[in-house]
């Protein structure tokens, strides 16, 4: 099940005790502060929760089943750890 941002918020609101519009500006806060983190080059860690942090990908090239070569310029992603809490909640 996927869920949407709303459902998130309503379900962090009850956990939170406040409202829909408190919990979305909480949400929309945390996110702020890991982006702003990671384009800084920082590693980001929430206890029980998981570790990100920004890595290089190389360049890559190959070739198309067709025999048409393609290439993928260098560029960053995000690599996720989960903690031992998150990995307990989920087995």
């Amino acid at each position: 099940m996927k869920l949407k941002k709303s459902e998130i918020t309503e379900k962090l609101a009850a956990k939170m005790g406040g409202t829909a519009k408190e919990a979305e500006a909480a949400m929309d806060a945390v996110a702020e502060v890991i982006s702003e983190s990671l384009a800084n080059g920082d590693t980001f860690t929430w206890p029980e929760f998981a570790t990100l942090s920004v890595k290089d990908v190389p360049a890559k090239s190959g070739t198309a089943p067709n025999g048409e070569q393609w290439s993928k310029p260098a560029s960053k992603g995000i690599k996720f750890k989960a903690t031992p809490g998150l990995k307990k909640a989920i087995n």
